[in-house]
């Protein structure tokens, strides 16, 4: 077993940290309805999502990935979460959740207003529901997802694809 990787709690083949964004990148789409996907995606916010969709109306949800119970534990010092819950802040996502392995999450864990999806087998079951994350998103925001689901849905692969010819002046 390499660095960065961990068992499943069910003994079978190991699950990394990449699979979990994997498999939550599928699960926005297919599940969400998400026609537009981020994962891992770097920018000048304060906060970098593992994955984060956005539906046609521009509401986002966010999903972090946790594949040990230290790094779920950890992850309410993160500096966004603790701006988030003293009120000096908005972190992403109108809605938002964990996706994690068996026995990561505990019923008395305090999420904060996070749901908890748990990974079993290829399927994704809802734990704990989340709170609603601020108000209806912005009529922009609506706009710029449907520009880039237009875009051939480029934010879902790994690799960016070549421009068409429309398209470079």
């Amino acid at each position: 077993m390499t660095a960065g990787q961990l068992p499943t709690m069910e003994g079978r083949c190991p699950m990394t940290h990449a699979d979990l964004v994997q498999r939550a990148a599928r699960w926005l789409r297919n599940t969400q309805r998400c026609p537009v996907v981020l994962a891992e995606c770097h920018s000048f916010a304060r906060e970098i999502p593992d994955a984060i969709g956005f539906n046609a109306n521009g509401y986002s949800v966010v999903v972090e990935c946790k594949v040990s119970r230290g790094d779920f534990l950890g992850d309410k010092h993160k500096v966004t979460r603790r701006v988030d819950r003293s009120g000096g802040g908005r972190s992403m996502g109108h809605q938002r959740w964990y996706l994690v392995l068996p026995g990561v999450y505990k019923p008395s864990d305090d999420l904060h207003g996070w749901g908890v999806l748990e990974l079993r087998g290829s399927r994704c079951y809802k734990v704990a529901q989340p709170a609603r994350n601020g108000d209806r998103p912005d009529p922009e925001l609506a706009l710029l997802v449907a520009a880039f689901r237009r875009r051939d849905r480029l934010f879902y692969t790994e690799k960016w694809p070549a421009p068409r010819e429309e398209d470079v002046a």
